[in-house]
């Protein structure tokens, strides 16, 4: 379908979306991942009046084609899921539906640019003449199944340059920048004009005034009642001030969207923005170098001989070598950063491996503000990547996001303190509001499918439409293809090889209806492939056990795994010490519970243990 929007030379614009009841229908039809989620919650949490589900949306860009070249691929993209399917589901990019493809070509030609595109998908959702999540949206399953679903907007999600322009927020540039609170600012040291490097001045949550949705709403209409009643340069210094960049197109200005719109609640940060993507630990692994390289260490250089000791998950072989980011090279890019240039997978893997490094010096007596601050930091990490195991609280990360602000004063960091510092203030409160934190990994890997598509483009003539056309069909046929389940099994029903099938009948006794994988995808949504070492769950009570894979199999839809296990030395301090115990055992794929880092020392195999398992 078509929607229309305002130019900013008042002509008006055809843009191609998803009728979103229609794609809710057909996605539920489909005897897939997102019927079975679906269904299962409906069935488990109950909906209706006053029980509604939460949509989620999400927008960003995604440059197809050479990243070097021309950008005139460039586009935004628009998805949407409901939180409800629950966590483990919406880690699977087939779960995020595709509503709108733009470019950004369009989008800038836009009154109110990307926010206008936002406005214009939730009122064909939230103010359909023939559908409204006030009554329900009845929906037919695979089996003709009747279903009616009752939903409203839970919260939008997005790095903060998309949050920027979806609510028309000034960010940086305005006196006000953060959406959330009524009294932040940052400012900029003396003959620094680059916004991204403006610091923060509070560093404290009791200090903060946080805003509430009513008053964020009442800001902006008082700049709608401003707009023609003062002249431009004055407008502009109301909009300094206030924090906004105001249209009449916006989001925030559709008078028929209000019942929706909720802008504080709504608003969530995004943890992997925020903290890995130049975010707060590429900063603060910065600044830890730089500290143990003055007091002596060649911490720069000798990273590189420390991280060949360490293997990942084989997961995340596409991750690469962790030492190459530490080539001379690399190392004088990031010192002329002020930060640790890396992707926000490749500070996933590293920080563990340096926080066990930072925790050796602190236990050999090296300790002091600097160590501590990257400690804190990295235990703030900690807590928001296990918030999905449910042993995390948000009076947990505002008591440890406090923490770290104060130790990055101490150790005499303010002046490195930008923005995404502030962000640790309101991940607690947010994982309150909603009961999750969603972090953009999976969208990011969901740019893939129009990527994929996109870059084959030629003929830009009907571009949005014909994307649009081929994206959609690959989502469905995704949804078809991937059904997501809650038990651990193979990642592929392959047939086992004869070897396999020989070895598994002369020591277990077991011949017909074998499959096996490499990799095995166990409850959590996670992977644990051959040659992996896992965490098991032990019979005795408060313990871990830990093997090697060397086989996963499945005997019909029960999947196993032949694993060398491993005595347990010592555990303390997020890590473990492990001897080969020489003998192999068959477990039940539920048994394990995630593939860990690992490296061989002197004294064994010596893993790092994720936070919810300490």
């Amino acid at each position: 379908m078509a929607l229309y929007c305002t130019a900013k030379t008042s002509n008006v614009v055809a843009i191609p979306l998803v009728n979103f009841h229609s794609l809710l229908s057909a996605c539920y039809s489909i005897n897939g991942s997102f019927y079975n989620s679906l269904a299962t919650a409906i069935t488990s949490l109950g909906n209706g009046p006053g029980n509604e589900f939460d949509l989620i949306l999400y927008s960003d860009e995604c440059l197809p084609a050479n990243a070097l070249g021309r950008a005139n691929k460039k586009v935004w993209v628009v998805y949407c899921s409901i939180k409800q399917l629950g966590r483990a589901a919406l880690s699977h990019t087939q779960n995020w539906l595709v509503l709108g493809i733009i470019r950004t070509s369009i989008v800038a030609t836009l009154e109110g640019g990307m926010s206008q595109v936002v406005r214009a998908v939730m009122e064909q959702i939230f103010c359909s003449a023939v559908a409204s999540p006030l009554v329900g949206v009845l929906l037919h399953g695979p089996s003709n199944q009747e279903c009616r679903l009752f939903y409203k907007l839970g919260f939008i999600v997005q790095d903060g340059a998309s949050q920027k322009v979806t609510f028309g927020l000034k960010g940086d540039s305005g006196s006000n920048f953060c959406l959330k609170c009524c009294n932040q600012i940052v400012f900029l040291h003396e003959g620094e004009e680059d916004a991204e490097k403006a610091v923060l001045r509070t560093i404290s949550k009791t200090e903060l005034v946080l805003a509430t949705d009513d008053e964020a709403l009442a800001s902006w209409d008082r700049m709608a009642h401003r707009k023609n009643a003062c002249s431009k340069k004055e407008f502009q210094v109301w909009e300094q001030c206030a924090g906004w960049t105001f249209s009449e197109e916006a989001l925030l200005s559709s008078p028929s969207l209000r019942p929706w719109l909720k802008p504080c609640t709504q608003y969530m940060h995004d943890y992997m923005h925020g903290m890995v993507s130049n975010g707060t630990l590429n900063i603060g692994m910065y600044l830890l170098l730089e500290h143990l390289q003055s007091e002596g260490l060649p911490a720069w250089h000798a990273m590189s001989n420390y991280l060949d000791l360490w293997c990942l998950p084989s997961a995340l072989h596409k991750v690469g070598a962790l030492s190459s980011l530490f080539t001379t090279g690399k190392v004088d890019s990031h010192r002329n950063a002020n930060k640790v240039k890396a992707t926000a997978s490749e500070m996933l893997c590293l920080y563990p491996i340096l926080q066990h490094y930072v925790e050796k010096i602190e236990s050999q007596g090296g300790a002091c503000p600097a160590t501590d601050a990257f400690l804190k930091l990295c235990h703030m990490m900690d807590l928001l990547v296990a918030t999905p195991m449910g042993c995390v609280t948000g009076p947990m990360l505002d008591n440890a996001a406090s923490k770290v602000l104060v130790a990055y004063k101490t150790a005499g960091y303010s002046d490195h303190c930008i923005k995404k510092f502030h962000w640790l203030l309101h991940y607690g409160d947010e994982l309150e509001e909603h009961g999750l934190l969603l972090p953009c990994w999976t969208m990011e890997r969901k740019h893939k499918d129009v990527t994929l598509v996109a870059t084959r483009v030629q003929n830009l003539k009907n571009f949005e439409q014909g994307l649009l056309v081929e994206v959609l069909g690959h989502c469905l046929h995704q949804l078809a293809q991937k059904p997501f389940g809650i038990e651990a099994a193979l990642e592929l029903n392959a047939k086992a090889p004869k070897k396999v099938v020989a070895w598994l009948e002369a020591n277990l006794g077991i011949s017909t209806n074998i499959a096996s994988c490499k990799t095995l995808v166990l409850k959590n949504g996670t992977v644990a492939a051959v040659n992996d070492v896992v965490l098991l769950a032990s019979e005795k009570k408060g313990q871990l056990a830990a093997a090697k894979v060397l086989l996963n199999f499945a005997i019909g839809n029960e999947a196993w795994s032949i694993v060398e296990m491993l005595n347990l030395v010592d555990s303390k301090n997020g890590h473990a010490l492990w001897q080969e115990a020489g003998h192999w055992l068959c477990v039940a794929a539920s048994e394990l519970l995630t593939a860990v880092t690992y490296s061989h020392c002197k004294a064994g195999v010596l893993t790092l243990i994720p936070f919810h398992l300490r």
